[in-house]
C-alpha cells in the first residue's frame, strides 16, 4: 500500500495509475490523516467488442419499421 499526499498526487498524476498497478491501492493524506483510498476498478482495460455488445443487446421486433417511419418523415 502506497500513501501520498494531495499535493504529490497533483504532482505526479502522470504516473498515478503506474503507482496503482504497483501497489494495489493508494491512500490520500491530507494534514497527516487519510482522507480518501485509490483502488483499481476489476478489468476496467477491458472493453467489449462491436459484435459482443449487439449480442448482448435484446433486439425490438417491429423496429425496423419504426426507424423506416421515421426516415420517411424527415
Amino acid at each position: 500500500m502506497s500513501t501520498m499526499t494531495i499535493r504529490e498526487m497533483r504532482a505526479n498524476l502522470g504516473r498515478l495509475d503506474r503507482e496503482l498497478q504497483k501497489d494495489g491501492q493508494i491512500t490520500l493524506t491530507k494534514n497527516g490523516r487519510p482522507i480518501a483510498k485509490i483502488v483499481p476498478i476489476g478489468n476496467a482495460g477491458e472493453h467489449p467488442g462491436h459484435a459482443a455488445l449487439r449480442a448482448r443487446t435484446k433486439r425490438l421486433r417491429g423496429s425496423a419499421k419504426y426507424i423506416r417511419q421515421d426516415r420517411d418523415e424527415r
